[in-house]
């Protein structure tokens, strides 16, 4: 996949382990197809867009950041690749927020709810 950019995020913001990483995005569509084993034949492929941000160089003894995203959201401009990508990061902020108040029960209750909506 070819790079359609590069971005410099703070991980770990406002914590001891704050710290800046300098990542690649890319972005490309893919089709899913039903197994073959799949009893039920009718089930038709599905297309999804698919975003890898992944850090380049991080630092000795550090996971570098790896973060593949699956969307329906559009991706053909880098624009709209960025946008997706700032729309999940602060749904991930809502739900690690959610957790740190209520707990986990509470945020994963949330989060399936309005994948109902």
């Amino acid at each position: 996949m070819e790079t359609l950019a590069t971005s410099t995020l703070v991980l770990g913001k406002y914590q001891s382990t704050e710290r800046t990483a300098t990542v690649a995005i890319r972005a490309t569509t893919v089709k899913l197809k039903a197994p073959i084993t799949c009893k039920k034949k009718s089930w038709k492929s599905v297309t999804i867009n698919a975003i890898l941000v992944s850090e380049i160089d991080p630092p000795k003894g550090i996971t570098p950041l790896e973060w593949l995203l699956l969307t329906t959201l559009p991706i053909e401009s880098t624009e709209n690749v960025l946008r997706a990508i700032r729309l999940y990061a602060q749904w991930n902020g809502i739900i690690c927020l959610l957790n740190m108040v209520y707990g986990y029960e509470l945020a994963q209750e949330v989060a399936l709810s309005t994948k109902k909506a």
